[in-house]
């Protein structure tokens, strides 16, 4: 199980999930600082995103109260839980793109 924090993986997103759907779904429940949405790479397969939030406490709420419900503006259930943080540190400058 990942550690708490600000950053969470969330499951079962709609195939064609953009940054700005995940941005503008999550930002309904505490301040989004970045977002990456993964399309799915296969019919038939659901979308998933990393999504920061400002605080820890607003990453908590959204992993406690929206995983396996229906988040505002979806139509199916949600998995969410904390996103593992890389292995080996030092991490290169998050990638651009995003929210």
């Amino acid at each position: 199980m990942a550690e708490v924090s600000d950053n969470i993986y969330v499951a079962d997103l709609p195939e064609d999930v953009d940054d700005q759907m995940v941005k503008t779904i999550f930002g309904g429940y505490g301040a989004v600082l970045s977002c990456r949405a993964m399309q799915s790479k296969f019919p038939g397969q659901k979308g998933a995103a990393l999504v920061r939030f400002s605080s820890v406490e607003e990453a908590t709420w959204v992993v406690q109260n929206l995983n396996g419900h229906i988040a505002e503006g979806l139509q199916e259930p949600v998995r969410v839980r904390f996103a593992n943080n890389r292995a080996g540190g030092g991490g290169g400058g998050g990638g651009g793109g995003g929210c």
